[in-house]
């Protein structure tokens, strides 16, 4: 009876002031997929694991270096799309959306948009009706925190004349989506 009582006081005293950890040394809340104690996101940051890197997105608007990073970086959920924006006061403004499909797959983008040399640039149609066209890849997504990284790349128009610019080389890593 002793040991019962003894197995009782012990559990209470762990649930109630201590919040009990896992084997490992890592508090139970950690990996409950909820963001509570003190995490800073999900299951992460706090006395869990670090959470990943800030936001960022990089890519090449013809010659020139578009560079986007943490709070001026982020993804929005638009019913079953997601559209990646960034600002950089250097660079000006691209965003671009797209759905979201499986890992290291190639996705058409349905829509993009930039500023270059101080012009807006947006993906369309030319008067000969060709139409602009990027894609986008996936290459890793957390479902649970909605954070997502990938590369994309499109071209587009310029709203005010017929001239075209494209984004290459683009890289975005570990924005969150809401």
């Amino acid at each position: 009876m002793k040991n019962i009582l003894l197995v009782f006081i012990t559990v209470f005293l762990c649930t109630t002031f201590y919040g009990c950890t896992k084997p490992s040394g890592i508090p139970a809340t950690c990996s409950n997929s909820v963001k509570d104690g003190n995490e800073t996101e999900i299951d992460c940051g706090g006395s869990c694991s670090p959470c990943p890197e800030a936001a960022a997105i990089t890519c090449n608007l013809n010659a020139f270096s578009f560079v986007g990073i943490s709070a001026n970086t982020y993804g929005e959920y638009l019913g079953s799309s997601i559209r990646i924006n960034s600002y950089s006061s250097a660079s000006g403004y691209l965003n671009f959306m797209f759905l979201p499909h499986d890992i290291n797959v190639a996705t058409q983008l349905t829509t993009g948009s930039f500023i270059y040399n101080g012009e807006s640039y947006v993906m369309g149609v030319n008067g000969s009706g060709i139409s602009d066209t990027g894609t986008v890849i996936i290459t890793a997504r957390d479902t649970l925190r909605k954070i997502i990284s990938g590369t994309f790349s499109f071209s587009a128009r310029r709203t005010t004349g017929s001239s075209a610019a494209t984004a290459t080389s683009g890289l975005f890593t570990n924005v969150r989506y809401h």
